[in-house]
């Protein structure tokens, strides 16, 4: 079996994982309740908002504590949906057992990181 079908086949067990369905389920609830649909969508877009005038320098310290007085009170509404909260347990445990996954591929293989520097293997230029 090739290292491609390998991967397929971990990518195929992943998406049978109890973790992928549970998230997969929590986000399918999440999309069918138009207020907490919106409550996210809002939540975006101000922070993207946000980000942008911080960017471009264009806020004053009054906007910015508004808009952050905004954004709190929308993820404040966000914490107190149930909704909301079992697809952000979903999410880390889906995202945990991916950390593990890895955790296990390096285990193998070793970090990325001593891949990543070749500047260490390639000879030094004589003067």
């Amino acid at each position: 079996m090739s290292t491609i079908e390998k991967a397929r086949e971990l990518g195929e067990a992943l998406a049978q994982s109890p973790e992928y369905i549970s998230l997969c389920e929590a986000k399918a609830r999440i999309e069918e309740s138009d207020e907490i649909r919106t409550l996210v969508e809002d939540f975006i877009a101000k922070e993207r908002h946000f980000s942008a005038l911080t960017e471009q320098d264009e806020m004053s310290s009054e906007d910015a504590s508004e808009l952050s007085g905004e954004i709190e009170t929308i993820r404040q509404q966000l914490d107190a949906c149930a909704l909301f909260t079992d697809f952000l347990k979903a999410q880390e445990e889906f995202t945990a057992l991916i950390g593990a996954v890895n955790e296990e591929i390096s285990k193998c293989i070793g970090p990325a990181s001593e891949y990543n520097d070749l500047g260490d293997m390639l000879p030094e230029e004589s003067e």
